[in-house]
């Protein structure tokens, strides 16, 4: 797996998680890496669209921030073959 690490970028969750985007991954669909904070931190991978992959609906990215549309801008680039 080929993960571009990004300097840490804060974002928040639909249900208002902290959470940290940490690298783009190119070879899955999945590609935006980071991890969501909290009292059990956990790694996750989401998607262009911000949904978490195996986790709760709240665990999605708040997709109307510009943190979150710049990195997917930047992914979107990267994916591009």
């Amino acid at each position: 797996m080929a993960i571009f690490k990004i300097e840490p970028i804060a974002v928040m969750t639909e249900k208002g998680y902290h959470a940290e985007i940490t690298g783009i991954d190119s070879n899955d669909s999945d590609c935006i890496v980071g991890t969501i904070k909290g009292k059990y931190p956990c790694d996750v991978c989401w998607d262009l669209n911000g949904l978490c992959r195996d986790n709760e609906s709240g665990c999605n990215l708040n997709t109307t921030t510009d943190e979150f549309l710049d990195v997917k801008r930047a992914a979107s680039l990267l994916l591009k073959k």
